[in-house]
């Protein structure tokens, strides 16, 4: 019967998606905040959710077949090295690691307590880790044993190679440089002072994501500038487009072509998904898609992406993963941005917000604070309103828009006098 449910939601969902270019997956994972993806070919996703929870399917998300490991921790990171084997870091220095393609789990002595957040199959039995307070780890024995660096004190977050070159980019702007395989590594300071995570190395580029982690009271990313190089030394920087959603990972398929994925709870219970698209090496970016009723809760500022090839990618967020086989073309805004629905100024400094939407003939006005709680509620006949938010503190708010053909905007008003 688990199998017939999942085949029957995943149609439904691929018929109402697929369209538009994305579409959700049925892996029912459960109440899932961390976790990650991994891809060895178009059809065979493996997936590591909170408190251990491996699943995988290997005919593209049809059927899923779920694994308790044992472990209860969070975990931030997975790679397969074949079909086989596979790594999995996350929370207390844990490192786990499968000989049977997930069926079973068995705990690496990593011998530290720190945040894993990264791991990289050099070759078969060359793997590293890198983690919180310069965390640097070495195996040349399959996981058996680790060999511990600590080159900075700070955050590392993401690692990889390219043939004999090995970076490593962390908190700060801190970037790690080695050319031999990773018997050296040189600290070289980015021009900028931000977080560098979500590294990916495609054939002649280097990308990576840059802006802020949280730790507390969750672990998170929030990006909107996208950093490449050339040469493994020199950086050219690139602004995402200015939206509220901060981007929380990103995935190339090749030199030119890559996603970004953002995610944030807005108020309680309430958030959406933005996955951004470039075809010109991170110069311009367009969306991909934008849903604000996904079917499962999601993450407050964590994500994973794994890309196949230029039409095939998996994303992960909270209990949802999402497919594309269309390369994430012709992407849904959900019909919110086509009506063009805008609120401003904002940040509000004053009293009076200014709300539009052009092919409304009526606006109803709904704003909640981060608690869930409805602070205002009007309609306005005409395209446009003005709203008297005078007896509102600072913070954060949620405002949703609304005409006589339903939801046609949603959006995060912060408020600053």
């Amino acid at each position: 019967m688990r199998t017939t449910l999942s085949f029957l939601l995943t149609m439904l969902t691929f018929g109402v998606f697929a369209q538009s270019g994305w579409f959700y997956l049925d892996p029912d994972l459960g109440y899932n905040e961390y976790g990650a993806i991994c891809v060895t070919n178009q059809d065979t996703l493996f997936v590591m959710a909170d408190n251990g929870i491996f699943s995988k399917t290997i005919d593209g998300g049809v059927t899923w077949n779920n694994v308790n490991t044992g472990f209860t921790e969070s975990f931030f990171d997975l790679a397969f090295f074949n079909a086989d084997t596979g790594y999995a870091v996350g929370q207390n220095g844990k490192i786990l690691k499968s000989t049977n393609g997930g069926a079973t789990w068995i705990s690496l002595p990593s011998g530290i307590s720190t945040y894993l957040y990264s791991v990289c199959i050099h070759s078969a039995n060359d793997i590293w880790v890198v983690g919180d307070s310069g965390a640097l780890l070495h195996s040349t024995d399959y996981g058996a044993s680790w060999d511990y660096r600590n080159p900075v004190a700070k955050g590392l977050y993401s690692i990889g190679f390219k043939g004999n070159l090995g970076m490593v980019t962390g908190e700060d702007g801190t970037i790690l440089v080695s050319s031999d395989n990773g018997g050296h590594w040189v600290v070289q300071q980015a021009d900028t002072t931000l977080d560098i995570f979500s590294l990916c190395i495609t054939p002649n580029l280097v990308y990576a994501l840059g802006g802020s982690t949280e730790h507390v009271p969750s672990y998170g990313h929030d990006a909107d500038i996208v950093l490449r190089t050339t040469d493994f030394a020199t950086w050219s920087y690139f602004e995402l487009p200015d939206i509220w959603m901060g981007a929380t990972a990103m995935a190339f398929t090749n030199d030119s072509t890559g996603f970004t994925f953002s995610s944030e709870v807005i108020v309680k219970g309430y958030g959406g998904i933005l996955i951004q698209k470039t075809t010109d090496s991170a110069a311009t970016w367009n969306t991909s898609m934008e849903n604000w009723e996904p079917p499962y809760l999601l993450s407050l500022s964590y994500s994973d992406l794994a890309v196949v090839n230029d039409t095939v990618a998996y994303a992960l967020c909270g209990g949802n993963i999402l497919k594309t086989i269309t390369g994430g073309f012709s992407g849904v805004r959900n019909a919110l941005s086509d009506q063009q629905a805008a609120i401003f100024p904002n940040p509000l400094t004053g009293s009076l917000l200014k709300v539009s939407s052009p092919q409304s003939r009526q606006i109803i006005v709904e704003l909640f604070d981060i608690s869930g709680k409805q602070m205002f509620s009007s309609s306005f006949p005409g395209p446009e309103a003005t709203v008297d938010l005078s007896s509102l503190r600072n913070g954060f708010y949620l405002v949703k828009l609304w005409n006589a053909n339903g939801l046609i905007g949603v959006k995060k008003l912060t408020i600053s006098r």
